[in-house]
């Protein structure tokens, strides 16, 4: 089974209204195994926004959100 240590939720960039679904991944020290831990160093914030219709066309455009916490 997998595990998702990330927080979701939405984010709305105000100068444009265009609503993202992201996932922040918390920021702190890597422990235990390496690249596979459940811990991060340097946090960041990843998300994606589909066209309106994409639910109901064959829609091949999205728009991607990156952001580092440091």
């Amino acid at each position: 089974m997998a595990q998702d240590y990330a927080t979701h939720g939405m984010f709305t960039e105000p100068n444009t209204g265009i609503s993202f679904y992201t996932s922040v991944e918390g920021d702190g020290t890597i422990s235990g195994d390496g690249d596979m831990s459940t811990v991060s160093q340097g946090g960041f914030t990843f998300g994606m926004a589909l066209p309106g219709n994409a639910a109901t066309v064959d829609s091949h455009e999205y728009i991607g959100l990156i952001v580092c916490f440091h």
